[in-house]
């Protein structure tokens, strides 16, 4: 009898667990890996001009993006501008922002790279507009909208 309650106990705590994991894996929808606010984010282009990126996004056509730190690691921001030379190259719209503190730094680092355009977003600002795991990321947006993006490794 002991042993049949156990044994019940055992297949109500596997049932549970199993809905449990339905629940959170097909019903209740997924947070998204990626969240950025394109009307309100604030950039700063390299002559310190504030620019809404939504501004900077071709409306008909595919743009993207990375964001990168200047403390990323040096070859994931090398393998991320590469990337976004072929795809300016290849005719998109294509642009790089930075997360730092100073123009004039960002500037400087900038002529070392064969690449434009470079823009710059604050801290305070990347941390209040953009939900991301980690930088750098590339991120394909159409129609202000995310349609995918890849994280750079090393």
């Amino acid at each position: 009898m002991k042993r049949q309650k156990i044994l019940d106990g055992a297949i109500i705590m596997m049932v549970l667990a199993i809905v449990t994991i339905i629940t959170f894996k097909f019903v209740l929808p997924a947070k998204p890996d990626l969240i950025i606010d394109f009307k309100k984010m604030d950039l700063l282009d390299l002559n310190k001009n504030t620019i809404v990126l939504s501004d900077l996004l071709n409306k008909e056509e595919t743009s993207y993006c990375m964001i990168f730190d200047l403390n990323d690691c040096f070859s994931c921001i090398n393998k991320g501008i590469a990337d976004l030379k072929a795809l300016q190259e290849a005719g998109h719209n294509a642009i790089a922002i930075a997360v730092h503190q100073q123009v004039d730094e960002l500037n400087g680092w900038s002529k070392h790279h064969d690449f434009s355009p470079f823009f710059m977003i604050r801290r305070p600002d990347f941390y209040q507009h953009i939900e991301v795991q980690t930088t750098p990321v590339i991120i394909k947006i159409e129609k202000n909208e995310i349609k995918n993006f890849r994280y750079i490794l090393p």
